[in-house]
């Protein structure tokens, strides 16, 4: 046997457990995680457009920001796989947070969009969005959007940051769409 052979022999047996735990904290690495990991790298995207755009990026800042967010995003994606082991559900939670995720970083997205310039299409993106969950959206959070409707509240959107210095609506004619 060769030396390299002899070292693949063993490599592969360390490889076995490193994946072993990984399955066994995240649970199965499925097309859930793996559209994940595709709208964090579409965030991360116009996240450093907007970054060049502010002349404010820095790659310690986005390794950090990555690594922070990736860590952040295994833990809890680790706690709800335990709550679907000890509660016997075939990963229902652990879905549904993923889910989540992804939309957070869909809104995150949108947000970046608009802080480029394109205030109508990420207006646009969002009203879709927004038409596309709501019906899905758990009936307590629909109670009291509904009941913020109808009292009149101004809601915080994406496309309209509240924020200081950030776009608004009265920014949208001064915009074109691409």
């Amino acid at each position: 046997m060769n030396w390299h052979t002899s070292l693949l022999t063993h490599l592969q047996e360390p490889m076995l457990y490193i994946k072993g735990l990984i399955v066994f904290l995240l649970g199965p690495v499925d097309i859930q995680m793996s559209y994940l990991v595709a709208v964090i790298l579409v965030d991360l995207w116009f996240g450093v457009q907007v970054a060049r755009k502010e002349k404010t990026f820095t790659w310690g800042l986005l390794g950090s920001k990555l690594a922070n967010k990736i860590f952040g995003y295994s833990l809890w994606i680790i706690m709800f796989h335990a709550f679907d082991m000890v509660a016997g559900l075939p990963d229902t939670s652990r879905w549904a947070l993923i889910t989540m995720l992804v939309g957070l970083e869909i809104l995150s997205s949108i947000k970046n969009t608009a802080k480029l310039g394109h205030v109508k299409l990420a207006m646009h993106l969002e009203t879709l969005y927004m038409a596309m969950v709501r019906p899905k959206m758990p009936e307590g959070l629909l109670e009291e959007q509904k009941q913020a409707d109808q009292e009149g509240q101004p809601q915080p959107t994406v496309a309209t940051p509240t924020n200081e210095g950030e776009v608004t609506e009265k920014d949208v004619n001064k915009h074109e769409t691409p």
